[in-house]
């Protein structure tokens, strides 16, 4: 009888050791996931990004079609047929880098890539042999005091002011 007295007053529950040991493994699994999926978002920004150029330059191609062989002088010309909105960057909310000159049979679309953290990359479509996208510096002191012409891939001037770091 006494030991099913015991059993009945002894209330059950979790230790303070058990309990330290369960938030341990939380904390660690969750440091484990933040590091794991930190760098995805700008991943995330970077694809979004090639995948507007990509449209916008569909969309320049069909201007290009529709009208006498020219390609659109601002992007704001493809609004009257080939798009309804002009997508902007995921982050600024700013209109991308394009670039043309008379006769307007060539252009540029440009955007600034995340890549690595602090790691910033030019990304750089069209049909023109010749750079028509000026850099721009987006932190001080990275091109010098001139700017050259954007090239797809490069790491010291970019299309345009994404960050202001």
């Amino acid at each position: 009888m006494k030991t099913l007295k015991n059993k009945i007053n002894s209330k059950k529950g979790f230790t303070l050791v058990e309990l330290l040991v369960v938030i341990a493994i939380i904390a660690i699994l969750s440091v484990t996931a933040y590091v794991a999926l930190s760098g995805q978002t700008g991943k995330a920004r970077d694809s979004r990004r090639q995948q507007d150029l990509s449209s916008i330059q569909t969309a320049v191609e069909l201007y290009f079609v529709n009208n006498n062989s020219e390609y659109p002088k601002t992007l704001d010309d493809l609004k009257e047929n080939e798009m309804r909105e002009i997508p902007t960057d995921p982050s600024t909310g700013e209109v991308y880098i394009y670039a043309t000159e008379a006769p307007y049979k060539t252009y540029q679309l440009g955007a600034t890539l995340e890549g690595e953290e602090g790691d910033y990359e030019a990304y750089v479509i069209g049909n023109s042999d010749t750079n028509l996208i000026e850099g721009v510096d987006t932190l001080v002191g990275q091109c010098g005091d001139d700017l050259d012409p954007v090239e797809d891939g490069s790491k010291n001037c970019v299309p345009m002011k994404v960050w202001n770091d």
